[in-house]
């Protein structure tokens, strides 16, 4: 067996919450160097930090091309710790012989955390809050909307989205789904769900509207003035996808005009936010919470050890 393979980790969150994943790679003699990534977004740092390693994890914001192809000559094997790939050449990965692995296993938890924004954000329920916190105490003075009964807009149908359609069930919503690489979906148990070709009617017709898909150059800023302006009147807005998904200037004039009843955000544009230039952070109907949605002790201990075990098998079976 070797004993001098090498993996880099750039993520604070691998093994974070769960030990199980470490472990396995030490019980493999694998040497697990941890490094901070201040600037993930920038590919020479990137580059320089993984260095000589055979294997990396990574997160889905670590720049990952051909100034890292072309400097780590030692790498065999990087690995998403989650299931974004906004960063990543997969196409030049495989040009040079590296295999990429993301780590499906969070999504039971990113739907927990996008039902907990859809309540908060139809009951206002951060800004009322914040007054308890002031001594403002008005039981009467907050308002919001029932989930019961509502309609619901998935975009994204994997593993998440479906996860998010399966909590419905209770609140006998009807779901609507837009997906454009899916071709049909299969209702579970009493789900009342319907696949839609058109993001249009998902505008048009949901109440709550729940993202769902990856940042690529197609879905920027999907959310835009146009999509806003289709939308029912009090809709809720929920994104534990990616920030890029909305037009964040748009977001904001849609919660003015009260087309938007309120928001709620697991991911934003710039992270993290300076809290005294962002408006949405302040804005008293947006919940804005730290990029959290995968991060339980479930979801660390399933993400890990895919990484664990993919590192396993690439570098020493």
């Amino acid at each position: 067996m070797r004993t001098n393979i090498k993996v880099v980790v750039l993520t604070p969150s691998f093994s974070k919450l769960s030990p199980e994943p470490l472990q396995l790679l030490q019980k493999h003699h694998i040497n697990v160097v941890r490094k901070k990534n201040p600037e993930p977004r920038n590919e020479s740092k990137v580059a320089e930090l993984i260095g000589d390693a055979s294997g990396a994890i990574v997160t889905a914001a670590d720049r990952i091309s051909s100034i890292v192809f072309e400097k780590c000559t030692n790498l065999k094997i990087i690995v998403i710790h989650g299931v974004g790939f906004d960063q990543m050449d997969m196409a030049g990965a495989e040009q040079n012989g590296i295999k990429v692995c993301l780590c499906p296993g969070n999504h039971e938890s990113v739907a927990d955390l996008t039902w907990s924004l859809i309540h908060a954000s139809a009951r206002t329920i951060g800004h009322a809050i914040d007054d308890v916190k002031k001594g403002i105490w008005m039981p009467q003075g907050y308002g919001g909307y029932e989930v019961c009964d509502k309609t619901l807009g998935i975009i994204g149908y994997g593993r998440i989205g479906k996860a998010v359609a399966r909590r419905s069930i209770g609140y006998r919503c009807q779901v609507l789904v837009y997906d454009p690489f899916i071709e049909k979906v299969t209702p579970e148990n009493d789900l009342n769900l319907k696949k839609v070709d058109q993001l249009e009617e998902i505008y048009e017709k949901a109440d709550i509207i729940s993202l769902h898909m990856p940042a690529t150059k197609e879905s920027y800023q999907l959310l835009n003035r146009e999509a806003f302006r289709q939308m029912k009147d009090g809709v809720l807005i929920i994104n534990t996808a990616r920030g890029d998904l909305i037009a964040e200037d748009a977001l904001l004039e849609a919660l003015e005009s009260r087309k938007v009843h309120a928001a709620g955000l697991d991911v934003i544009v710039d992270e993290p936010p300076q809290p005294n230039d962002n408006k949405l952070l302040n804005h008293p109907r947006v919940i804005v919470t730290p990029h959290m949605a995968a991060h339980t002790i479930e979801a660390n201990f399933k993400t890990g050890m895919v990484a664990a075990n993919a590192i396993v098998d690439a570098l020493v079976h």
